[in-house]
């Protein structure tokens, strides 16, 4: 890692590099969180679609490319079309990607 990021900008950047190309006007919103060594990757699609599930796949291979070694990523996958409630911005819980509904 780059002695002038911390943890969170770099795991934000690697998210961020991972998703180009990934992303459908399936996914309605991209977070993550790390405890320790593991990353843990929420993505909420509107409806379940082989082709994204083949690129949610894809995207995991991307970004433990990018990240050490050591870091387990875990991915959680939510589908609905219900109304997403964020919770309000703190360090634990990062969003990089929310579709405008």
């Amino acid at each position: 890692m780059h002695r002038e990021l911390n943890q969170w900008q770099f795991d934000g950047l690697c998210v961020m590099q991972a998703l180009l190309g990934v992303i459908s006007s399936n996914f309605r919103m991209v977070s993550f969180s790390r405890k320790i060594n593991t990353l843990t990757i929420r993505i909420a699609l509107e409806q379940e679609n082989e082709e994204d599930s083949a690129e949610i796949e894809d995207f995991k291979f991307e970004l433990s490319v990018l990240l050490d070694q050591d870091d387990k990523i875990e991915i959680q996958l939510i589908v609905s079309d219900q109304p997403i409630i964020m919770a309000p911005p703190s360090e634990s819980d990062i969003t990089v990607f929310r579709r405008r509904e």
